[in-house]
């Protein structure tokens, strides 16, 4: 009797976690109320606004939206590109609400941007093949919470100086775990130099340079397995070619 009890509780706190996640899953995120509920309903309070102000405009267009598409670094750039749209839109908009007159307002309305389309993807971008360096260095790898993973893959990302950074091949993926405003896409670079110095061990020593755009990461690593030797001298090499 009580090994019934015990099944039966188990199935009924089992059957209640599954409801739990199953609604967690479905309810809108931080980020995509940020994106698409909060922004849509500030243009339907701007819609208003302009019919309650005789003033021509139609705000449909400028509407956001999610579809379903294939991962891709091009999706992907664009997805960053509507996210900084509308976050100008949003600008704009309480700009508008506090525009003194009429021509104010149909110039700051003007500069609207369409295109407010989000992608959500179901898949991960194929990795660069400097992955292999920040592998040496040991930078650690997370993967993005499962709502941001919608807008920019379910890929690994590496931790470097307190970003969290994807590289795709000349350039590089910067998200904000805190505010998705803030990712954005810059340029990559990478620079390995060997000094002259080695290491108590006498193992050589190379100097591994990351440039995300404006900023540096600078690694000085002692490496003594061959293979590796061999791979950061064939970016020297190919440096100097």
């Amino acid at each position: 009797m009580w090994y019934s009890m015990l099944i039966g509780v188990c199935l009924a706190i089992a059957l209640m976690a599954y409801f739990l996640l199953s609604r967690k899953i479905k309810m809108p995120t931080v980020n995509t109320e940020i994106l698409v509920k909060k922004y849509n309903n500030r243009l339907v309070k701007l819609e208003k606004f302009l019919k309650k102000n005789k003033i021509e405009g139609q705000v449909g267009q400028f509407f956001s939206q999610i579809e379903k598409k294939d991962i891709s670094q091009n999706a992907v750039k664009e997805n960053i590109e509507t996210i900084k749209k509308i976050e100008d839109n949003n600008e704009l908009i309480e700009e508008i609400f506090l525009a003194q007159n009429k021509k104010e307002v149909q110039e700051k309305f003007s500069k609207l941007q369409e295109g407010c389309v989000l992608f959500e993807f179901a898949g991960e971008l194929e990795p660069s093949d400097d992955e292999i360096l920040f592998d040496m260095i040991g930078f650690s790898k997370t993967k993005l919470d499962f709502e941001q993973q919608r807008y920019f893959g379910s890929q690994y990302f590496y931790k470097i100086q307190e970003k969290i950074v994807f590289v795709m091949n000349s350039c590089a993926l910067v998200v904000e775990p805190k505010n998705i405003f803030e990712s954005k896409i810059v340029n990559f670079d990478v620079n390995v130099q060997k000094n002259k110095e080695k290491s108590t061990k006498n193992e050589p020593i190379y100097e591994i340079v990351f440039k995300f755009e404006a900023e540096e990461s600078k690694t000085l690593l002692s490496v003594p397995q061959k293979e590796n030797q061999k791979i950061l001298n064939k970016y020297i090499k190919k440096a100097s070619a």
